[in-house]
């Protein structure tokens, strides 16, 4: 419903057939060929991450060298999403550690992933996005 109000409004979206092909491009997509959860987006090399990340000591003391080991092949980090138009409808890597989300609001000198940080910095800087739209689960921000 997004995405048609979008185009309707005049913004360039190549809308898909329906809910489901929408949901099978970002759920499916190319993710087997890169062995993903969901359709890879964009794929950011890890020395350009590791150039560009500007905590990145805090990201390694916590979670090790880049690219880490969330969403990454050992030499880049993915970016997980299929763009439609001038939409990206992507899928947000997880910020911590998995079946533990309480940490993430009371370990102190915590750090989002390697995957997580490269994901805002590439829909800001590299895609360009002039808004970002969050639908599904609340992130600890919002306690």
């Amino acid at each position: 419903r997004v995405l048609a109000s979008l185009k309707e409004q005049g913004y360039t979206v190549d809308l898909p057939s329906s809910a489901d092909a929408l949901r099978e491009a970002v759920c499916d997509g190319n993710r087997e060929r890169y062995g993903t959860p969901a359709s890879v987006h964009a794929r950011i090399p890890a020395d350009d991450h590791v150039r560009r990340e500007p905590y990145l000591r805090e990201l390694e003391r916590v979670w090790g060298p880049a690219p880490g080991k969330q969403l990454a092949d050992g030499s880049g980090l993915f970016v997980m999403g299929q763009q439609f138009g001038n939409v990206l409808v992507a899928v947000q890597p997880s910020f911590g550690w998995e079946g533990d989300p309480m940490r993430l609001l009371f370990e102190g000198n915590f750090a989002p992933t390697h995957a997580f940080s490269a994901f805002y910095r590439h829909l800001r800087e590299d895609f360009g996005a002039d808004a970002v739209l969050h639908f599904g689960t609340h992130g600890a921000v919002e306690f």
